[in-house]
């Protein structure tokens, strides 16, 4: 496996990575303290005028593509969060995971019917009820979402994920009512720990950018970390890339984004 990088934790960079970033530490102050003067000088402003471009904004924009072409082969911690039953716990420690489409919804839910989980008429009426039927060109297609950082699990991003089994594929436009209280029985909250080749993504610069204002945030720079970036890989996640998945009842499970894993120190409430 390639080293692991955290985005969150600079111990976690690689000789490259740091080189980069610390050869452009000065670049980084100078833009922080010009943003801040420039905000200052506009609020000062009566009335306030358009506002002013950074002189370091050109340089920073260079910087963040040079350490986007970086990140581009390197793998980092991502994880995902969902509801699974035992069987589907099973196919993804042996197989992986798939991009969703509606072929493999299909798939889900007829396992879910051959399980006893569901049974076939409220099968049919959560197929016929996915959003995946009325995406906007195609915006959930052959993707699986991810977080690069461990969100506490009452987080209000991932907490529906964990409450009712489905996914935004399935369960998401059932808000309330017998639906939503059938769903929320079926499985258990599991997030998934994954060593996430950044190559399989679209989002290798946002990836960029968290390792950019972790080290910001390192140095004392405010503005620093603002949190994980919302990973998409759009290739299968191959089961040798699957660090853990942690399912509830299991030690670390309630104790992700809150002292696991350890190094995770920033807050995220």
């Amino acid at each position: 496996m390639d080293q692991l990088i955290d985005v969150w934790d600079v111990s976690t960079f690689d000789d490259a990575l740091l080189s980069m970033l610390e050869d452009h530490e000065q670049l980084i102050r100078n833009y922080r303290a010009e943003s801040v003067r420039l905000r200052r000088e506009r609020e000062a402003q009566s009335p306030r005028g358009p506002h002013k471009e950074n002189r370091f904004g050109p340089a920073l924009s260079s910087f963040r593509e040079a350490m986007t072409e970086l990140m581009t082969e390197r793998t980092i911690r991502a994880w995902h969060f969902t509801r699974l039953t035992a069987g589907e716990t099973a196919i993804i420690r042996a197989a992986g995971m798939q991009p969703m489409t509606l072929a493999l919804i299909a798939r889900r839910l007829d396992a879910a019917v051959d399980a006893g989980d569901l049974d076939r008429e409220f099968a049919d009426h959560l197929y016929a009820d996915s959003p995946f039927h009325h995406q906007i060109e195609a915006n959930r297609e052959n993707k699986i979402w991810l977080t690069a950082q461990p969100y506490p699990l009452d987080d209000s991003g991932v907490a529906e994920l964990l409450d009712r089994w489905g996914g935004e594929s399935i369960s998401f436009v059932h808000r309330h009512g017998a639906v939503l209280d059938r769903l929320q029985q079926v499985g258990s909250g599991c997030v998934l720990e994954i060593a996430l080749p950044l190559r399989v993504t679209t989002r290798v610069a946002e990836a960029a950018q968290n390792v950019i204002d972790a080290f910001s945030a390192s140095i004392g720079v405010d503005g620093g970390w603002g949190g994980g970036a919302d990973m998409v890989a759009v290739q299968p996640i191959e089961p040798e890339w699957i660090i853990a998945i942690h399912r509830e009842g299991d030690p670390a499970f309630d104790a992700i984004g809150r002292g696991y894993p350890a190094s995770f120190a920033v807050d995220s409430d």
